[in-house]
């Protein structure tokens, strides 16, 4: 399986955003999100690495009122030379949502032990 692949497999639905940094030289936007697993009960923390990143569109964010960002959808779409991502966020009750959208050519997945990179 690719790594577009388990990214395409990820419920990301109703999790949370947990962080995200953006790399300037490289074009490189890492992101941590949590993801709750059933099974243990707990949750997992997944680091995401988009390469050779364009095009990067963001909403406003007032991130004084900002208690948590929860993935409320993501659109992938593949093009013939890139990726374009789109994720839809809520902010909390009564907070409009924020938009973050980009074009990327790679994608890493990996699996943390904790939310600390």
């Amino acid at each position: 399986m690719t790594e577009l692949e388990k990214l395409k497999e990820l419920q990301l639905h109703d999790q949370n955003f947990e962080n995200f940094n953006f790399d300037f030289e490289k074009r490189i936007l890492t992101i941590i999100v949590s993801i709750y697993s059933e099974d243990s009960k707990e949750y997992d923390y997944w680091k995401i690495d988009f390469y050779n990143i364009e095009n990067l569109k963001m909403s406003e964010l007032n991130i004084v009122k900002l208690e948590s960002l929860e993935i409320y959808s993501h659109e992938i779409i593949e093009n013939s030379s890139t990726i374009f991502i789109e994720f839809i966020m809520l902010l909390g009750l009564g907070q409009p949502s924020f938009n973050l959208s980009f074009n990327f050519t790679e994608v890493q997945l990996e699996l943390l032990k904790d939310r600390n990179v």
